[in-house]
């Protein structure tokens, strides 16, 4: 890192520091100087999800920030990089490291209370069946095209023909091809012994190129300008009535187990009570 950014970087922290301070201060947010101290020092985190209380080092967080140590119902915001699924360095500058955001998997939790008027299991129904697009073939799984196993998922694409068909019917014009790949994601499901949906990706539509090539632990841009194929990966963790989310680029869908795994694994870990 050069000096120039080193001290920019350390006038960007001192700055913040100072606002935090200020809002301390002035009674805007309660934080008690130990916690400031220990988050300074990239000691663990220790906050309160949902009817649990978890310890994670500060570098799994985005932004390498703790969430709030007593609010139970907050979202969760992890950072993992591929192929590891470990976060990166206390510290660590995207800006000045090559290849780290092609890397990043994105993950939220969100705890799914008792009291919530939908269900973690109705939750992840809800991704396959979307009552407020009932007759559309992009949002029903039922209207879809099954096909054969995917890295050990149920796939099931986007009918283009049907899909062009109804949004001309609905809106009384075609829609062009190329708006249509842009838009039928392709799903891919996995589910428990008992037929429950426990997991849904939807994908770019696998007409439409990667933009990455992985060989090997390594990953690189298949063209400088060429659009990533990215994933959006749902899936419960009910041992703690939370609903995970993550994205990444379409080139890991298949490394999709392990990254359920390794948030089960960090959040068993990482559990005090």
């Amino acid at each position: 890192m050069s000096v120039e950014r080193q001290q920019q970087l350390a006038a960007r922290n001192a700055a913040a520091g100072q606002r935090v301070d200020a809002m301390v201060a002035g009674g805007v947010i309660d934080e008690d100087g130990a916690r400031m101290e220990a988050r300074a020092r990239g000691e663990p985190a220790e906050f309160a999800f949902g009817a649990h209380r978890f310890r994670i080092p500060l570098q799994y967080f985005w932004s390498q920030s703790a969430p709030a140590r007593d609010t139970p119902r907050q979202d969760i915001n992890l950072n993992l990089q591929w192929p590891c699924l470990e976060p990166l360095p206390l510290g660590h500058d995207y800006a000045n490291v090559r290849d780290t955001s092609l890397r990043a998997i994105w993950i939220s939790l969100s705890y799914m209370p008792p009291d919530a008027p939908v269900s973690l299991a109705q939750a992840m129904d809800n991704r396959i069946m979307s009552s407020g697009f009932a007759g559309d073939p992009l949002y029903q799984i039922a209207l879809r095209l099954p096909g054969d196993p995917v890295h050990g998922l149920e796939p099931h694409y986007a009918d283009l023909d049907a899909a062009a068909a109804h949004y001309e019917d609905t809106y009384g014009s075609p829609s062009s091809r190329e708006n249509l790949l842009r838009i039928a994601k392709d799903w891919y499901v996995d589910r428990d012994a008992d037929g429950r949906v426990t997991t849904v990706i939807k994908c770019s539509n696998h007409r439409l190129p990667d933009g990455a090539i992985v060989e090997g632990n390594t990953v690189r841009r298949s063209e400088p300008f060429q659009p990533l194929a990215w994933c959006h990966h749902d899936f419960a963790l009910g041992q703690y009535s939370a609903l995970a989310s993550a994205s990444y680029p379409r080139a890991y869908l298949g490394h999709w187990g392990r990254i359920e795994e390794r948030v089960r694994s960090l959040l068993h870990e990482s559990l005090i009570d």
